[in-house]
C-alpha cells in the first residue's frame, strides 16, 4: 500500500499494461450488472483511463447498445 503524489501516478502507468478488449468489455458488464443490481438507470462514464482503453469502452458500449444489453444510459 502506499500514497501516490503529484505526477507518480505517471510512473505507475507507464509500467501497468493496457486492458485487452474482454477485459474491458467484463468490467463495462460488470459495472452494468452492479447498476442494475443498485437500481441505477443513468450513469456517467468520467474516462480515467487513455485514449485507447477509452476507444475500447466506446466500442463496447456501442456492442451492448446494438445487442440491447445496454441496461443503463451512459452518458460519456
Amino acid at each position: 500500500t502506499g500514497l501516490l503524489r503529484d505526477n507518480a501516478m505517471g510512473l505507475v502507468e507507464a509500467i501497468i499494461p493496457a486492458p485487452d478488449d474482454s477485459e474491458v468489455a467484463e468490467a463495462v458488464r460488470a459495472a452494468l450488472r452492479e447498476c442494475v443490481r443498485e437500481g441505477i438507470t443513468a450513469a456517467v462514464d468520467m474516462h480515467g483511463s487513455d485514449a485507447a482503453t477509452q476507444a475500447r469502452v466506446f466500442r463496447v458500449y456501442q456492442r451492448l447498445a446494438r445487442a440491447g444489453q445496454l441496461t443503463c444510459r451512459i452518458d460519456l
